[in-house]
């Protein structure tokens, strides 16, 4: 686990893959590197983000008064900027069905956890304190949520 920022926000959490589904998707395309060529890949981090893989970001709230109000703002700001700068589209309303899952009823103490999770069938499911809150289906989003 490490600090993470979301726009101005930073949390303490990590970057979690199924290791069998990114096993199978990296074997194929990149089993036959060496490790130096794989450390050297540019496009390994990116193919691997990408991948129709179950991944989950978990995000620790580190501060004892952040409000999801925030957590709502940071991301419309980093993830609507990436929606934009890769789709070159306006998706406003593709960020406000995400950002809307965050709704100011839920409580984020010290210590909450925060989790994101790209599931197979481009599905990012928002769990917070082990509650789904909510999830959307959408391959344009997937894409995007640089997880």
């Amino acid at each position: 686990m490490q600090f993470l920022h979301v726009g101005n926000l930073v949390f303490f959490g990590g970057v979690y893959a199924n290791g069998d589904d990114a096993k199978k998707f990296l074997s194929e395309k990149y089993g036959n590197l060496s490790a130096f060529e794989l450390k050297n890949s540019k496009d390994f981090n990116n193919d691997l983000m990408e991948a129709d893989i179950s991944m989950t970001v978990r995000l620790q709230i580190v501060y004892s008064k952040l409000s999801i109000k925030s957590i709502r703002s940071a991301y419309e700001e980093s993830v609507g900027s990436r929606l934009q700068n890769f789709s070159g589209s306006d998706n406003k309303e593709l960020l406000q069905r995400f950002t809307s899952q965050f709704k100011d009823e839920y409580k984020l103490p010290r210590g909450s956890l925060v989790e994101l999770s790209k599931e197979p069938g481009y599905v990012v499911k928002t769990i917070i304190d082990g509650k789904e809150i909510g999830s959307m289906e959408s391959s344009h989003y997937h894409r995007y949520h640089r997880f």
